[in-house]
């Protein structure tokens, strides 16, 4: 009697196995979708808030009367090959910036009178100004050109230390 359903039970049992396979392959194919959904939804929430910030940034503008100050990542990234470049010759852990409307400063000890340089990336005239005795001003054309005053940036900091 019992090898009679031996071939039933053996059936069934194979196909609720694969049932319970198909299910979890489902769920898990279903789920890998929803993960690109979610990154959709999430660059999505992204644009709105760059969108939202832009909008507050103008309002605040027109409120106040006065451009509320934005580091830009030009202005980032000419911080930070700053710091490269004086590395060899003073503690980065001394440089620090600060963002003004009008320019950005690369300051040594985050005191404002041993500022290194001017950094003026909020114009379509970009410039770098030196803290030497002649407040020397150079014309950038990118970021990268930072680089071809590296030995009158490294004189500037060398004199406050």
């Amino acid at each position: 009697m019992i090898d009679n359903f031996r071939g039933i039970v053996e059936k069934s049992l194979s196909q609720f196995v694969n049932e319970k396979v198909n299910d979890k392959l489902q769920k898990a194919l279903s789920s890998a979708d929803g993960y690109n959904d979610n990154i959709d939804v999430e660059i999505g929430k992204a644009e709105v808030a760059v969108t939202k910030e832009q909008e507050l940034i103008e309002e605040l503008e027109e409120v106040s009367n006065e451009p509320v100050i934005v580091t830009t990542e030009e202005e980032i990234e000419g911080y930070v090959l700053i710091k490269l470049m004086l590395k060899e010759s003073i503690d980065v852990n001394r440089v620090y910036y600060r963002d003004n409307k009008s320019y950005f400063n690369v300051l040594l000890d985050d005191n404002i009178r041993k500022w290194i340089c001017r950094l003026g990336f909020n114009t379509s005239n970009k410039y770098i100004q030196l803290n030497d005795e002649l407040k020397t001003t150079h014309k950038l054309d990118n970021v990268n050109d930072i680089l071809l005053y590296k030995d009158e940036i490294i004189d500037v900091a060398r004199q406050f230390q």
